[in-house]
């Protein structure tokens, strides 16, 4: 049926708009027990692999803590890939504090979830593209994109 999300693309904008609104039970919601948060490529203080919803539940304090929050999340890209597997490319608008100063700035990522049985059970953010469209499994004809 045209015009129906998968499951896969709701779970994943679910887990966005649960960024947004700072909802960490919903976020976690949205992942399995066993999720496997790899954020090697991200937040300073973060870069790690976080396992398990205590795992993420630290990644979110690292982003969130100390007067941090996310101000917007712009979905540039929402893709299917093969393996129970998403690409999601977004814009992000984030306040942060450094040096004791808040800070407002805008980052774009790009992200492959894992999916199975509905909740996301991987996670890996990748600062380019054509990185992030290798992991998902797309091919050649989806790289017309930066």
């Amino acid at each position: 049926m045209v015009g129906i999300e998968s499951e896969n693309l709701g779970v994943v904008r679910r887990l966005m708009d649960a960024l947004l609104r700072a909802d960490v039970d919903e976020f976690l919601g949205c992942l399995t027990p066993d999720i496997e948060w790899d954020d090697r490529e991200g937040w300073p203080g973060g870069q790690q692999i976080f396992h398990g919803h205590a795992g993420v539940r630290r990644w979110l304090e690292t982003i969130l803590g100390e007067g941090g929050r996310v101000l917007d999340i712009e979905i540039e890209d929402l893709t299917e890939a093969p393996g129970s597997r998403v690409l999601l490319g977004v814009l992000g608008t984030f306040r942060g504090r450094s040096t004791g100063v808040d800070t407002e700035f805008k980052a774009r990522s790009w992200h492959v979830f894992s999916l199975r049985d509905g909740k996301i059970t991987r996670s890996r953010l990748f600062w380019l593209r054509r990185e992030a469209l290798d992991a998902a499994g797309l091919p050649e004809r989806d790289r017309s994109a930066p």
